[in-house]
């Protein structure tokens, strides 16, 4: 099992308490002599007596337990390693898995509200078989600052705007959303919930998690857990693999190995995973280098509808082999695949744009031009009136709007003419 040579648990430390020695030359004595394995040579093929892998200093990441406190109380508290209560407490701190907002990264404690013989009701952590066998009351504690109102009235302006509703001239919460809405309540250390009013503010908010309590993002119909909350481990091995080689191969460009030698080599024992790994990774450049297209396009001024798609695909400066079946194609039957290239390109920002899309790839808010132009919105007397704050957080849920709508008033979106052309790239030249 791969092991760490510092921190407190690490391999540094246990030599120090074996030998007495500060833990410092330990840590220098272990990593010279690991170097050194690196540096000798085997005397036929020439290759490293001792040679790092990357799998050895990489690992998964694991679920964040923390305890039911403030915040910079419980740092001392929070912990990798799975258990009922915080070590040193006596078992007056129970630990509990944070999940986090994708949205903003607002943590939320997972948990189920039981009733026990001694305390009532309290809250205990879930996860493993408590997580797979769900029930009504599970959900997840905010405690966070602001803290949840305990007046309905004064929660009205930290609701998203579809849950309310005017009525005689007031607003109020709609009928069908008040079993959602999170529950007031106290708890101390151990879970258990108080009547009398001590222990810390916190909210409870139901499993189905219809909207951050913190940045105000709204969920609709059955939307997937994982596409709202995320633990610490949820990043995907897909994800992780295809990072950690890029990370690996920019560091490579700046050494001084050979050229033949930067490169990175990867082993799978099945054809399946390898088809996964090289289908995700190629998804990646091509998301990446359509943003560094569009974010060098917006360098170079505002976009408009009519000419977003022609100047993000020069921007992207692509070469004709790398898209097209012939590249020696001339005359009309090449700028016939230019322009397909570029709508297909156009096709691809919008996508791009829907909600949800992508979770370890979050799209760009706020690209299009009329979002950030002045002189579009203040043609309108009633937003020229409204003044600058209103006129911004106006801009937002019209450019929030547009992106759910996922383009549709656009021309790539119109009828079935971005369909009928994906089926026809073949007949073009578009690989």
């Amino acid at each position: 099992m791969p092991q760490a040579v510092a921190g407190d648990e690490g391999l540094a430390a246990r030599l120090a308490a074996l030998t007495g020695m500060a833990p410092a030359a330990c840590q220098d004595a272990i990593q010279r002599r690991l170097m050194q394995g690196f540096r000798l040579r085997h005397p036929e093929t020439g290759r490293p007596i001792f040679a790092f892998r990357l799998h050895q200093f990489i690992s998964k990441a694991s679920t964040v337990y923390a305890p039911l406190s403030e915040p910079p109380a419980r740092l001392e508290h929070l912990t990798l390693r799975g258990q009922v209560y915080a070590p040193g407490t006596d078992r007056q701190l129970r630990l509990y898995p944070l999940e986090f907002c994708r949205n903003c990264g607002q943590e939320y404690y997972s948990v189920r509200r039981v009733m026990t013989r001694a305390s009532g009701e309290t809250f205990v952590a879930r996860g493993g078989a408590v997580r797979e066998e769900s029930t009504p009351e599970d959900g997840y504690l905010f405690i966070g600052s602001p803290p949840w109102p305990q007046d309905e009235e004064d929660a009205l302006s930290r609701l998203p705007e579809g849950w309310l509703e005017e009525k005689n001239g007031t607003w109020r919460v709609k009928t069908s959303r008040k079993k959602d809405l999170p529950q007031r309540v106290r708890v101390n250390g151990d879970g258990e919930i108080l009547r009398d009013g001590g222990g810390l503010a916190a909210a409870f908010v139901p499993a189905n998690f219809r909207f951050c309590l913190c940045c105000n993002v709204s969920y609709i119909g059955r939307t997937g857990t994982l596409t709202k909350l995320a633990t610490l481990s949820s990043e995907g091995r897909s994800t992780a693999t295809t990072l950690l080689s890029m990370a690996a191969v920019q560091g490579l460009r700046k050494s001084d190995l050979a050229p033949t030698a930067r490169k990175v080599l990867s082993f799978t024992d099945n054809r399946q995973d390898a088809s996964l790994q090289a289908g995700h990774f190629n998804d990646f450049v091509f998301v990446s280098s359509l943003r560094a297209g569009l974010a060098r396009a917006l360098q170079a001024g505002p976009l408009e509808q009519d000419t977003l798609a022609r100047r993000v695909f020069e921007a992207m400066n692509l070469e004709l082999a790398s898209f097209a079946a012939d590249p020696t194609v001339k005359y009309g039957q090449r700028d016939r695949t230019l322009k397909v290239a570029q709508d297909l390109i156009g096709y691809a920002i919008y996508t791009d744009l829907a909600e949800g899309k992508r979770l370890t790839l979050p799209n760009l808010e706020g690209w299009i031009s009329c979002v950030s132009s002045t002189r579009t919105w203040t043609r309108s007397v009633v937003i020229r009136s409204c003044g600058s704050v209103h006129t911004q957080r106006f801009r937002w849920c019209v450019m929030e709007s547009s992106k759910r709508a996922g383009g549709r008033h656009v021309r790539y979106w119109t009828g079935c003419g971005a369909i009928w052309q994906l089926k026809c790239l073949t007949w073009t030249g578009i690989t």
